[in-house]
């Protein structure tokens, strides 16, 4: 902004500069119109004509000035914006790789929404369930932490399982039982994507029953190599 600013102040300066000389071209021209005899006042003619024709070619060159100044301006211009431009897909890039490293979490807006989702769920209707994650990875024991504090809150009988080595994602089973229903319901409107089917997860504890299997998160797309 300093830069631009100043190339406006120097824009202002040619345009000062164009007046004055054009102020010069009407003195010089009246000095002619006024030497009178020329034969008597041959020097002070010529120096009148001198004068008028510097000062026209001063004027001629300090519009091409200004105009060269017009356009390096606008370039100066859409060099910054495309800067700018630049500046916002990096910042863009680097909260998109951020986002795909940081660690899942239930924050309180997503708690408050599966705790007021579960909790319309009628007591005849409701299920134990169980929640089930890879052990061994620390940011799903996390992340299924806070799945787990927010049906338990909901009144939910939870049993855990953290005995699986291997499973990517998050996953919910037997989604035709009203309770594997409302967790689906309550995933959905907490803006969390998970894979839900009726019947149970393979190899899973808990058949028949709701089963939540979190497992490590998945890498992002663009990280996937194609041989």
């Amino acid at each position: 902004m300093t830069a631009i600013s100043s190339k406006l102040s120097d824009v202002m300066i040619d345009r000062l500069f164009l007046l004055s000389n054009g102020l010069s071209i009407v003195g010089a021209i009246c000095v002619v119109l006024g030497t009178g005899n020329i034969a008597e006042n041959r020097l002070s003619f010529a120096g009148a004509v001198l004068v008028a024709i510097g000062a026209i070619s001063v004027f001629g060159f300090g519009v091409l000035g200004e105009r060269r100044a017009r356009r390096a301006i606008a370039t100066s211009n859409a060099i910054a914006a495309s800067a700018l431009a630049e500046v916002a897909k990096a910042n863009a890039a680097i909260a998109q790789l951020k986002a795909s490293q940081a660690w899942r979490r239930l924050g309180e807006a997503a708690t408050t929404t599966i705790i007021a989702r579960l909790s319309q769920v009628p007591a005849e209707d409701r299920t134990s369930l169980w929640v089930q994650f890879v052990g061994q990875d620390s940011e799903v024991t996390v992340f299924q932490e806070d799945i787990r504090a927010a049906i338990t809150t909901a009144g939910f009988d939870v049993h855990f399982f953290s005995g699986w080595e291997r499973a990517v994602g998050l996953k919910l089973s037997n989604v035709q039982l009203p309770t594997g229903q409302a967790i689906a319901d309550a995933f959905r409107l907490a803006g969390i994507h998970c894979l839900s089917f009726e019947g149970d997860i393979p190899s899973a504890p808990g058949p028949g029953e709701v089963q939540i299997l979190v497992g490590s998160r998945p890498p992002p797309s663009e990280a996937n190599v194609s041989w």
